[in-house]
């Protein structure tokens, strides 16, 4: 006889446990209380065993019970192994509530870059979902800095980028580069899947490190990852990443289920690659490629300083698609200008941003942003790069400017000023 189970449970889909019901038969010829052996002792003890149905069930008629129809998530589109458990449902379900806007934000910025991760992704031969590991990372944001100094849309730490080859110095972070920190970014999941055979794991070690997993896959004995996380290993931020990957990949299976139907992706970027003779400013460049300066920024944003550097052989710029004849047609007319050439400038004390732009005849918002400044207020002792003013030689910075002397035995020669002294007590 087949016997039937309905479980009824208050408790949420992702919490109940599915139980099989099996053939009675095959229950009593594997359990060692229903050998021959077995019945016979517990007959001379006194006791029997009865297989009928209980009286109840014998006189009642049983009422046909119904089970509301469960609405469950969609996976089949992922090739990537998720685990629908509490704590991935618990990420599914803030960004259905209070991270709704952020979850929408992200997926409408993706647009921009998601054809060319993906390409990227394939070329590597790993899973297209990864791109929401970059969507947790940063939002897809190439300018996002973490609390640790992880940089860009994949969160690259300097020592993780030197390792991958991406480019960092005065003039270019490549961290902050969609296509050169996607790269590198695959390479890394790639080696850390080889190493992990696992792709919740290599996600894991790609934010809490290699060895802090391995650590915690020999403490906990496991290589589950909820495991390790249930045994109190990778808590914190580890703990908290793969499910938040595995949430943002879940909902984006069906997106009108949790309530992001409205959500339109932004146009991808479209580029175009041109060769540039290094030194310049951008808005030069976007000039002669008759586009906004804007446009050659949101294309280039591994160029820390708003310059070209001066690389051997030029540099490969990006421009968007349809400028680039008119910026080489613009290079070739045009007589070539000098290289853009700085001034080195020791902040003293006192000095504010806009004393110092004054002095060299150019904007405060230059000097911030050839400096990486995000105030008026540089440290004292900083050398700050300043461009140079081709027409206009730099003020004299300490004419028509009060001196202090605290030391009565100080002498100064400084044309057109005079000293003043002070009592110190």
């Amino acid at each position: 006889m087949l016997g039937l189970l309905f479980i009824f449970s208050p408790l949420f889909i992702d919490e109940i446990e599915i139980v099989r019901a099996f053939d009675e038969s095959e229950i009593y010829q594997s359990s060692p209380l229903t050998s021959s052996s077995r019945l016979d002792q517990l007959s001379h003890e006194g006791l029997s065993l009865s297989f009928a149905n209980p009286l109840e069930l014998n006189q009642k008629e049983l009422s046909k019970l119904s089970v509301p129809h469960l609405t469950m998530p969609k996976l089949d589109g992922l090739s990537m192994p998720v685990t629908l458990n509490d704590l991935v449902m618990k990420y599914i379900n803030y960004f259905k509530g209070r991270g709704h806007y952020s979850y929408a934000k992200w997926y409408s910025r993706m647009g921009r870059y998601e054809e060319i991760i993906y390409q990227i992704l394939d070329r590597y031969q790993l899973p297209r979902e990864l791109i929401f590991q970059a969507m947790i990372e940063s939002g897809f944001q190439n300018d996002a800095v973490s609390s640790a100094s992880a940089v860009g849309i994949w969160q690259f730490v300097r020592r993780t980028g030197d390792s991958y080859g991406l480019r960092y110095d005065g003039w270019v972070d490549e961290r902050r580069d969609f296509i050169a920190a996607t790269d590198a970014a695959a390479r890394h999941m790639r080696d850390l899947y080889n190493r992990f055979k696992s792709y919740p794991l290599a996600l894991a070690a790609y934010n809490a490190g290699v060895g802090s997993v391995s650590r915690a896959i020999s403490r906990s004995n496991t290589n589950d990852i909820f495991q390790i996380y249930n045994r109190g290993h990778l808590q914190g931020a580890g703990g908290i990443y793969v499910p938040k990957i595995m949430a943002a990949m879940v909902i984006a299976q069906d997106l009108a289920a949790y309530g992001f139907d409205h959500i339109e992706k932004e146009k991808p970027l479209l580029f175009e690659t041109v060769e540039v003779p290094g030194g310049l400013e951008l808005g030069t460049y976007a000039r002669y490629a008759k586009v906004n300066r804007s446009d050659i920024e949101a294309l280039n944003p591994s160029l820390r300083r708003g310059y070209v550097p001066l690389d051997a052989g030029g540099y490969k710029l990006r421009v968007p698609l349809g400028a680039k004849t008119h910026l080489e047609n613009s290079l070739k007319k045009l007589e070539l200008k000098e290289p853009q050439l700085f001034y080195e400038h020791r902040v003293r004390f006192g000095e504010s941003l806009s004393d110092i732009a004054y002095s060299y005849y150019v904007s405060t918002r230059v000097l911030r942003q050839v400096n990486e400044l995000s105030n008026n207020q540089p440290e004292v002792g900083s050398a700050l790069l300043i461009p140079r003013n081709t027409s206009k030689a730099p003020r004299e910075i300490l004419r028509d400017t009060l001196m202090v002397a605290i030391d009565p035995s100080l002498h100064m020669r400084i044309a057109d000023s005079f000293i003043f002294r002070y009592a110190v007590n």
